[in-house]
């Protein structure tokens, strides 16, 4: 110890400089003093005491820096304001403005000690590198073209406005709300709903009819318009337009034909017998009436049914000549009218055996008659003769 001649002496003098412990202030001489030294009984001679805390930073220390922080764990042992530097710049992450040295500071970065990640956009604690759904739209970035905008998933037409916002989804100048095919640029209008597109639809309007040949490709109760005035046969109470209502018109849809008298098929403008009567219509007076052909006097009513075909004032049961307004009789049967032929006087008698008799008759009574008066008048010469006269 100290050399000390009685027991009393024999105190503690850790560091031998004379002076007991109990009073030396740096039990261990190595400059630091008692009150702040953890080291008491440590070296002698401290090489590096970085902390002050009376520990020898090389043999003894195990926080040089005293930060509560193991050396072995802390990158920057020394210093009692760092204990990471994640970057391994030089900088502790404390000081340090970007702690990962992804070029991202550390105000701007979601995952400042990640020099792989910068952003979480869903904030569901994984990057978006590593993220595949950054937005967590359920969509797959790999499949969506928002993949950082959970509201958007789709950009038909490629105009950097997603679907949801864009009023005009496929870019094809209609707007989604009137738009059949709002995702198809090639498509807007699907007149008959079938699921195709008027473009591509073979029938527009799905009448069963082909467009081609479809005067209203867009109208599915119109197909024919034969008088292209713009009104659909259907509608139309005038198909052909030639001013003859189609519920007039024997042939509705032919222009130049409107009536078939006879019912044959053909129109009277082509037809050479309207009336089917079997005489051409250039040949007979009532081309339109098949019970007539003639009207021999021209008084408009058809030699059928007319009682004086000729006109001659005589009826033609009573006309021996009833087409022949200048003849009605012929009294011989030989042919010829009497009035073209007169009959000679045996002609005549024989046409009226009476009348010679009735002369007879007569001639005899004018006879009986003069005979009667013939005797009277001789009478009365008679008697005036046998007279006197008044001279005698």
């Amino acid at each position: 110890m100290t050399g000390s001649t009685n027991a009393i002496q024999c105190l503690s003098d850790f560091d031998g400089d004379q002076t007991i412990d109990i009073l030396d202030t740096d039990d261990d001489n190595d400059g630091v003093s008692d009150t702040t030294d953890q080291c008491l009984t440590g070296d002698f001679n401290l090489t590096s005491d970085n902390d002050n805390d009376g520990c020898d930073d090389s043999d003894e220390d195990l926080d040089d820096d005293n930060d509560g922080v193991p050396d072995v764990d802390d990158d920057l042992p020394l210093d009692a304001s760092e204990s990471v530097d994640t970057d391994s710049d030089g900088t502790g992450d404390n000081a340090d403005t970007d702690d990962d040295d992804d070029s991202v500071l550390d105000v701007n970065d979601a995952f400042p000690l990640d020099s792989a990640e910068t952003v979480d956009t869903d904030s569901d604690g994984t990057g978006d590198n590593a993220d595949t759904d950054d937005d967590d739209d359920s969509v797959l970035d790999v499949n969506d073209a928002f993949p950082l905008d959970s509201a958007e998933t789709v950009d038909t037409d490629s105009d950097g406005t997603g679907d949801n916002a864009d009023t005009d989804d496929d870019g094809d100048g209609v707007l989604d709300t009137e738009d059949d095919f709002s995702l198809d640029s090639a498509e807007t209008v699907d007149t008959d709903s079938d699921g195709t597109g008027d473009n591509v639809d073979t029938d527009d309007d799905g009448d069963g009819v082909i467009d081609t040949e479809d005067d209203f490709s867009l109208d599915a109760t119109e197909t024919v318009d034969t008088d292209s005035d713009g009104t659909g046969d259907n509608a139309d109470m005038d198909d052909d337009g030639d001013s003859v209502l189609d519920a007039d018109d024997a042939f509705p849809l032919d222009s130049v034909e409107s009536v078939d008298t006879d019912s044959d098929g053909t129109g009277d403008n082509v037809d050479t017998d309207d009336d089917g009567d079997g005489v051409l219509d250039t040949e007979d007076d009532f081309s339109l009436d098949a019970t007539e052909t003639v009207d021999t006097d021209s008084d408009g009513t058809g030699n059928n049914a007319d009682t004086d075909d000729d006109g001659d004032g005589v009826a033609d049961y009573e006309d021996d000549f009833s087409l022949d307004p200048t003849e009605w009789a012929d009294a011989n049967d030989d042919g010829f009218g009497d009035n073209q032929e007169p009959l000679n006087t045996f002609e005549n008698f024989k046409q009226a055996p009476a009348l010679p008799l009735i002369g007879m008759i007569l001639v005899l009574g004018v006879m009986f008659m003069l005979y009667r008066v013939e005797p009277s008048l001789k009478q009365e010469e008679k008697t005036l003769a046998e007279v006197p006269s008044e001279e005698e």
